[in-house]
């Protein structure tokens, strides 16, 4: 069979051919069929990862806009003439219960010094400069009917919490000067004042007639000062009213309000 083939110039078997292009048709098909779905892998990919940005912008533009947290409150408090071991923490002999819970849950300061005078420790805690810095370095403090205030100069510590948008309040003692309004507390950085300008006062009568050695000077001081909603100062507020009432509870009951 095989000589009849050559002698007539026969092709080869047709199923061997038919088998092979099969074979090349099928492996087209599988690399066409490969391609494509690499195509799609990879468009699915793509797809996942605009997805993923935009749902990150957006993400990031609700918690932009989210209102902020409100900032802590801020309570400051000096004591006048308080010795070292005159807090529960410090001495067994005086009962502080509050303070000391105060002082426990929060940081105490073992080498920290103050100054032995009232005018000085309030400059010093308010501007958070050395009283000598101020010309406060002397043994006296501001006395009543003299001359003498915390310079204009510095920007002090209720000044800095308005520019951070804090409501200040101060009740008691200010003792840094009101030779005119603008050393007085409120036109110093606090949107309110109860108190007494002055060094000393008697608890009940809220005078300091007969309590300064060195000037026997002074009257009834005990007021109230604060900005109203118009933004305009109110400094004639002279609580006469609260005569007879000791000063702690006035003062305490401000501060809770």
């Amino acid at each position: 069979m095989s000589e009849i083939r050559k002698r007539v110039n026969l092709p080869a078997s047709s199923s061997s051919s038919s088998t092979d292009q099969s074979t090349a048709v099928e492996v087209k098909e599988k690399e066409k069929s490969t391609k494509y779905f690499t195509k799609f892998v990879f468009l699915v990919i793509v797809v996942f990862l605009l997805v993923l940005l935009a749902v990150g912008v957006l993400c990031w533009h609700l918690l932009d806009k989210r209102t902020p947290p409100k900032p802590p409150h801020v309570l400051m408090l000096i004591a006048d003439d308080l010795g070292w071991a005159d807090v529960g923490w410090h001495s067994s002999d005086i009962s502080t219960p509050t303070l000391t819970s105060l002082a426990r849950s929060g940081v105490i300061l073992k080498h920290f010094y103050s100054q032995p005078i009232c005018t000085a420790s309030r400059a010093a805690l308010l501007t958070g400069r050395y009283p000598f810095k101020l010309g406060l370095q002397g043994s006296r403090p501001f006395l009543a009917g003299r001359i003498g205030s915390l310079p204009l100069s510095e920007e002090l510590f209720p000044q800095l919490m308005q520019k951070k948008g804090y409501r200040t309040h101060m009740v008691g003692k200010w003792h840094l000067g009101f030779e005119s309004k603008a050393y007085t507390p409120i036109h110093r950085g606090f949107h309110s004042f109860t108190g007494f300008y002055n060094g000393m006062q008697d608890y009940l009568t809220h005078t300091t007639s007969g309590l300064d050695t060195v000037m026997d000077v002074g009257g009834y001081d005990m007021r109230r000062d604060l900005w109203d909603a118009q933004g305009r100062s109110s400094m004639d507020n002279i609580l006469w009213s609260l005569n007879g009432t000791h000063s702690n509870v006035i003062f305490n009951e401000e501060a809770i309000e």
